[in-house]
């Protein structure tokens, strides 16, 4: 086990082993739970691919175990074809349009399982640990969090029958959320580009539809165009530049040369999760005066609001994997590509053994802001506070699972502010309820889905002093999980609207203003 190579070999057995000793970031009571059977499970699965590894053919059979879970569930690359080399196909055709650039990864075969976890056990078995013990390639769309609370798992086709195997050994109940990734991708994007395109129209020419998702580009262009509609309100902002060299751009609202407290919304800082942008720009088309009651809105707030904070991850989702999540500045690990920039902010940073893992998909960096993304919203903030501007509200918008949170992240403890801040989180979610009846949760982050460290909602509490700071889940509870279809954001930015609306005004009420 002393050699280079025996420890590549046993890295992955090595989250297993932190599992049955305890060695996991602090949790909720039921992430502390590490039933009998997962510990058997997994030395039983170390031992079998040990004795693999061991054999004169471990080189060329086994490789698919070397590699923790995100590497070894990234799909095969499309050829060169019509269908992905930039021509535009016919919305008849049935192939996949998927922007401006081909997407080269093919999801074609992969399942989504939606797994009933039972008992308390169940959430362990279920966990990124557990799974990479049981040899099983998944990607945890939605985490264990409580008995009842459904998971979904994103599984290849050469191992849906390996997962239903272990789930039914197990005593889990699951069904198929959705049946082939690839066709619900294809079923996800904007087809009217393609007409549009077809037609010789640039984006530039096109409408900006709100009901419609767009590329990052187009999005920069539409906050130029949204701000210079209304110069008494509203100003583009530099938040900072991406790896790749791409500007970063945010929107200020609120009345001119008015001091007042600022609340800042960050969306897309998880390059997957479209929806998140999607609604936030729905946010700021409302606060510009096209919803009701935002007059007092934005005389007691100036909101700053950022629809993509993780250009180049969400860029390449466009162009290279649609359910890409990180960045995509290169690691200090040979081979490996980006970090999860919501695991990155210098606060009880890197907790878990799978944050630590490069290839993971909740790799924590190489150091602290070590991403630009981060590292541009630290700085701004940080800009903002020398500045002795007060940053009352903190609000970094992801999806899915229909979430309204605040901190603590990085343990189930309760902040000295949980009270101010659960009264807001609570008027917010009774709002967007009422918008469309859909059904929310509401809670501190640990308590209410998993254990995070160096997340941007808790740096921002905890180094900022930003009491009023909040974590959202947007649509929607699983049926379509990161591929929510277009006809969805107009609903999810109302409710994220009404939401933002509550929550200031709770806000408001407290701060006495």
């Amino acid at each position: 086990f002393g050699s280079s190579r025996c420890q590549d070999k046993i890295r992955p057995f090595r989250l297993e082993l932190a599992s049955i000793c305890g060695i996991m970031e602090p949790a909720a009571p039921h992430r502390r739970v590490i039933a009998v059977a997962t510990a058997a499970a997994a030395l039983a699965s170390a031992a079998l691919i040990m004795a693999a590894l061991t054999s004169p053919a471990s080189d060329s059979t086994s490789r698919s175990a070397d590699v923790p879970r995100s590497h070894a569930l990234r799909p095969r690359r499309l050829p060169d074809s019509p269908s992905n080399s930039g021509a535009v196909l016919p919305a008849s055709s049935g192939a996949a349009v998927l922007g401006r650039e081909s997407v080269g990864a093919d999801y074609s075969g992969y399942t989504v399982l939606r797994v009933a976890p039972a008992r308390e056990e169940h959430l362990a078995l279920l966990s990124d640990e557990a799974l990479v013990g049981a040899g099983l390639a998944a990607d945890l769309w939605s985490e264990p969090r409580t008995v009842g609370e459904p998971v979904d798992i994103m599984l290849r086709e050469a191992h849906v029958e390996k997962a239903s195997e272990y789930l039914q050994r197990h005593g889990m109940t699951f069904e198929t959320a959705i049946a082939d990734v690839q066709t619900a991708i294809e079923a996800s994007h904007p087809y009217w580009q393609a007409s549009r395109q077809a037609q010789g129209a640039s984006h530039a020419e096109a409408d900006f539809e709100l009901s419609q998702y767009h590329e990052f580009d187009d999005i920069m262009a539409w906050l130029d165009k949204t701000a210079a509609a209304y110069p008494e309100l509203a100003s583009v902002f530099v938040l900072g530049e991406s790896y790749e060299n791409r500007t970063v751009k945010g929107i200020k609202i609120g009345a001119a040369n008015v001091s007042k407290p600022v609340i800042f919304v960050q969306c897309g800082i998880h390059a997957r999760e479209w929806v998140s942008p999607a609604s936030c720009l729905y946010v700021i088309d409302m606060l510009l005066g096209n919803g009701t009651g935002t007059s007092s809105l934005i005389a007691a707030f100036e909101w700053h609001i950022v629809p993509v904070t993780n250009a180049d991850g969400y860029a390449y989702t466009w162009s290279g994997d649609r359910l890409w999540r990180k960045t995509r500045r290169p690691q200090q690990e040979p081979g490996c590509i980006g970090a999860d920039p919501n695991r990155n902010f210098d606060d009880h940073r890197c907790l878990s053994w799978m944050s630590k893992w490069c290839s993971s998909e909740v790799y924590c960096g190489d150091a602290p802001l070590s991403e630009p993304t981060s590292r541009n919203i630290a700085m701004y903030l940080e800009g903002l506070k020398n500045n002795s501007i007060d940053i009352q509200g903190f609000v970094d918008v992801h999806s899915y699972s229909q979430y309204w949170m605040w901190p603590w992240g990085w343990t189930t403890e309760v902040d000295p502010d949980n009270k101010a801040q659960s009264k807001c989180g609570h008027a917010a979610i009774r709002a967007v309820r009422a918008e469309h009846n859909t059904k929310w949760t509401v809670g501190p982050i640990a308590q209410t889905i998993y254990s995070v460290g160096g997340s941007a909602t808790d740096w921002a509490y905890d180094k900022m002093g930003v009491k009023y700071s909040y974590a959202v889940e947007l649509r929607d509870r699983g049926s379509f999980g990161f591929l929510l279809p277009a006809d969805q954001i107009i609903p999810s930015g109302q409710e994220l609207f009404a939401g933002l609306a509550a929550m200031a005004s709770c806000m408001s009420s407290l701060e006495g203003r």
